[in-house]
């Protein structure tokens, strides 16, 4: 990956408008996405919440995400 990647997000100023916005922002939320893919990977539901799984909607068609949080953050039907 050499001097391109997620060293230079850090390094370089953010574009304040245009495609070079665009392309940061996109670049951002590739590294959260993987991250978040890590950690679920990793540590399942000890370390992450599946927000939406509760959806009354047949399986398949409801909208979830995963997201980190810790067992305190969790409602209480995913904290136990």
């Amino acid at each position: 990956m050499g001097d391109r990647g997620p060293r230079q997000l850090l390094r370089e100023a953010s574009p304040r408008a245009g495609a070079g916005y665009k392309h940061r922002e996109d670049l951002i939320d590739a590294l959260l996405c993987a991250w978040t893919a890590a950690l679920w990977f990793r540590h399942g539901s000890a370390r992450c919440q599946v927000l939406g799984a509760d959806s009354p909607l047949p399986a398949g068609r409801a909208a979830t995400i995963i997201a980190p949080a810790r067992p305190e953050q969790r409602g209480e039907r995913e904290a136990g």
